[in-house]
């Protein structure tokens, strides 16, 4: 089980959750974005998104948490919409795992100890304590927007977020930043019902994500992701650089991501096959 909970963790640090040192949400000196109506934002950052049929990378994943720390690299295939496929390799270039996601199914391989499992999402849920699908884990691995939870990205769900803008960021917002500003400055602890607080930072040039925060107040937990270091592949933008700051009460887990060679739209495979001497992981 420690392959699939290291494959956990790197798809924990892909896709969910430093951010800079002030405090975003309770800055004053925003103005709301007039000029530019919903549904022209929304246009345009569709626009943006990269347009992809295939993707591929190398992978280096550094983990801390506590006294807690490992690195570990490997590779990345994503077949748009259908396959994300993983390799694990610690050092020397020996596999030591693998893993395919699918829309509705989690597949992974422990080369150490010759077991296997497969299933669904609910495994990462439980390893993770957070609620993950192939979606989401896409979108994040290549800096697509993403509002969380499970919610699609189109000009309706956008309008019912605050829009801002500030020294060349449009902020988005799934709450008022203004006007929850004492709820949020308390972490809404007088209050019955408490909310999931996401905010988007998008580079006004690019219209690409730069910072993506989400506050789960009822669970008391933070989630901040920070995309980095961008480069250019076939004209569009991907990061090389995603760090990662999980915070859950008084424990914080952060993780750097960094992404190199990486290519788009060529012929790849996604070889998964279970040998038949492997038993399933307990």
């Amino acid at each position: 089980m420690k392959i699939l909970y290291y494959f956990a963790l790197i798809v924990f640090s892909i896709v969910l959750m430093s951010a800079s040192c002030k405090d975003k949400t309770n800055q004053n000196n925003t103005t709301p974005v007039v000029s530019m109506k919903i549904a022209g934002l929304y246009d345009s950052l569709q626009k943006n998104q990269p347009g992809y049929k295939t993707f591929s990378a190398k992978f280096n994943a550094d983990y801390r948490k506590g006294t807690t720390n490992f690195s570990i690299g490997g590779n990345l295939r994503i077949r748009r919409d259908s396959a994300i496929w993983m390799t694990l390799s610690p050092g020397l270039g020996i596999e030591v795992g693998r893993s395919l996601l699918t829309k509705d199914s989690v597949k992974v391989l422990n080369r150490v100890q010759s077991t296997f499992f497969v299933g669904n999402y609910s495994i990462l849920d439980t390893l993770l304590n957070i609620s993950l699908d192939y979606a989401m884990i896409q979108s994040l691995i290549t800096d697509e927007i993403y509002l969380y939870p499970r919610t699609q990205f189109n000009s309706e769900t956008l309008s019912k977020y605050t829009v801002e803008q500030d020294s060349g960021e449009i902020i988005l917002s799934s709450l008022d930043p203004q006007k929850y500003a004492a709820q949020l400055e308390n972490n809404f602890q007088t209050e019955q019902v408490k909310p999931v607080f996401q905010q988007l930072y998008i580079d006004a040039a690019t219209h690409k994500v730069k910072q993506i925060i989400v506050k789960d107040f009822k669970q008391n937990r933070e989630l901040v992701i920070d995309y980095k270091d961008f480069v250019s592949v076939d004209n569009m933008l991907f990061p090389t650089l995603i760090q990662t700051t999980f915070t859950q009460k008084d424990i914080t887990a952060t993780v750097n991501f960094m992404l190199e060679k990486i290519t788009l739209n060529q012929t790849l495979t996604f070889p998964f096959q279970i040998p038949s001497k492997y038993t399933k992981m307990k």
